[in-house]
């Protein structure tokens, strides 16, 4: 390796952590920013789109579990009814234990429907505010005619819509109300100790039948309620990733960019190396070959 080669390679590598934390750094930032960017807008959309999915099934599950609960609902309604009027269980009519454990379920039943669809309701109006908004949010990230600045700015304001749009639900205590309304028609029930005759056996067998009715709506809206949003841990996306934070998440995907950056710089600086040297020895020749010419004259002069 001649003299020249080592002063080239010996400059090179000197210069080399200032270029890479230097220059190569504010590279990688540009080559890498705007796709970094873009691959985090893609990212916290697939999570809202997850979010608003999740949150959009509460109204279908609420109106299934009306759906079920309303035949339930009108057949102990009507049935209380009939006892108290004719005695259709006990053959007693009137008021009494059974006509009133029936008509209180009927009551806390109803009410548990009512509940249910006005949550329904309010899902439905919340679901349609926020399936525009996420159409929006979803179509930003590919829009090529505006900056990828501009691009962030709009998905974060699209992000506040639905953040917005979802915090009426986040306030509602939908669980709370339907639980403290089951617990009212289970307290309802009456309970019948003896069945010695053959009323106290009718009284018996009608309040054994109206468990069963209300174990079986206790068992659907309590299936609502263990797969409902309350009982699911639903986060809503995080914010953006400031550009120096999205390269750092999204490097391994980046790894075209990245390395032309490095290539390019360490490229430029081979050859600025190897100008200077080449510089610094052609004017080492140059005052070489023009001190030799003078040094002969001055010899013969003395001559």
């Amino acid at each position: 390796m001649n003299k020249r080669t080592s002063s080239v390679i010996a400059l090179a590598v000197c210069l080399t952590p200032f270029v890479l934390g230097i220059s190569t750094v504010n590279a990688v930032k540009g080559l890498s920013t705007a796709p970094a960017a873009h691959m985090d807008m893609m990212d916290k959309a697939a999570e809202w789109q997850a979010y608003v999915e999740r949150h959009t099934s509460t109204s279908v599950s609420a109106r299934s579990v009306m759906d079920t609960i309303e035949p339930l609902k009108m057949s102990l309604c009507t049935t209380a009814g009939l006892e108290e009027r004719g005695g259709l269980l006990t053959g007693s009519p009137g008021k009494g234990a059974v006509s009133g454990g029936y008509a209180a379920v009927c009551s806390s039943t109803t009410a548990i429907s009512n509940t249910l669809g006005e949550a329904a309701r309010r899902s439905e109006d919340r679901n349609a505010e926020a399936n525009a908004a996420l159409s929006e949010l979803l179509d930003i990230p590919e829009l090529d005619d505006v900056s990828i600045f501009d691009r962030q700015d709009a998905f974060t304001e699209a992000a506040a819509v639905l953040k917005k749009t979802f915090s009426g639900a986040q306030a509602e205590n939908l669980e709370e109300t339907v639980k403290a309304q089951l617990a009212i028609a289970k307290n309802a029930i009456p309970s019948i100790e003896t069945a010695d005759t053959r009323f106290g056996a009718s009284q018996r067998q009608a309040v054994i039948d109206l468990k069963r009715q209300f174990t079986n709506i206790e068992s659907v809206v309590a299936e609502f309620l263990e797969s409902g949003p309350s009982q699911v841990e639903l986060e809503q996306p995080e914010a953006l990733l400031p550009s120096g934070e999205a390269i750092l998440r999204y490097w391994s995907r980046l790894t075209p960019q990245i390395l032309v950056a490095v290539g390019v710089d360490l490229a430029i600086l081979w050859l600025a190396a190897f100008l200077s040297v080449s510089r610094a020895n052609l004017r080492r020749l140059e005052t070489s070959s023009s001190s030799k010419p003078t040094s002969s004259s001055d010899a013969a002069a003395t001559a």
